[in-house]
């Protein structure tokens, strides 16, 4: 194992459990896609993530992340989603251990679960401002809610190489609204660009 990987601190996780959904504090090292890898994973285990707030602090590039959760299987589709249960929190912790640290990767996590990658999300608007706010660039996405919105938009964002310092997501009811706050970057216009070339393919 290399000196940097091995010196690397773990990510610091806690569940929280509230009425109805579960709260997941992830704490670590901001790093471009890593929003994509993490709920990828809850992707591929039927986690919708109903909210999503980053917080990073640039001093020491450590960024904060909150996560609502509620798990839908497949075979309780029809059912109302509930709570993460301790099997899947001790699961996600692992495998989230296993990303952060490059031991494993999401398309190897995907193979693990069996997960069905080849879905649509819809995508309504997006929005891209430059200098919206003076330390930031603004994304703003609004789409269909739908388990694996997030992973899927994110990861438009990560193949940029666009860091996600900050986000408010909102996932409730029929439709999605995103606010992603990025490291700054100089042409809002050739970023919506590549964005809709992306949702096209």
């Amino acid at each position: 194992i290399g000196a940097e990987q091995a010196s690397a601190p773990q990510p610091v996780i806690q569940f929280v459990d509230k009425a109805g959904y579960t709260e997941l504090h992830l704490c670590g090292y901001s790093r471009v896609g890593n929003m994509h890898q993490v709920s990828g994973l809850f992707f591929s285990h039927h986690i919708d993530v109903r909210e999503a707030l980053i917080y990073t602090k640039r001093d020491t590039n450590v960024a904060v992340d909150i996560y609502r959760l509620v798990h839908q299987p497949p075979h309780l589709r029809d059912s109302k989603p509930v709570a993460l249960d301790e099997y899947l929190k001790q699961e996600l912790t692992q495998e989230i251990r296993e990303l952060m640290n490059q031991q494993v990767t999401l398309n190897e996590i995907f193979t693990r679960h069996h997960t069905q990658t080849k879905q649509q999300w819809t995508v309504y608007e997006v929005k891209v401002n430059g200098a919206s706010h003076k330390n930031y660039s603004e994304i703003v996405v609004k789409g269909e809610e739908k388990i694996g919105f997030l992973y899927f938009f994110s990861g438009i964002l990560a193949e940029l190489g666009l860091n996600i310092e900050m986000c408010k997501c909102s996932g409730l009811g029929a439709k999605i609204t995103n606010h992603f706050y990025l490291t700054p970057f100089a042409s809002p216009e050739f970023v919506h660009q590549q964005i809709m070339e992306r949702l096209k393919m």
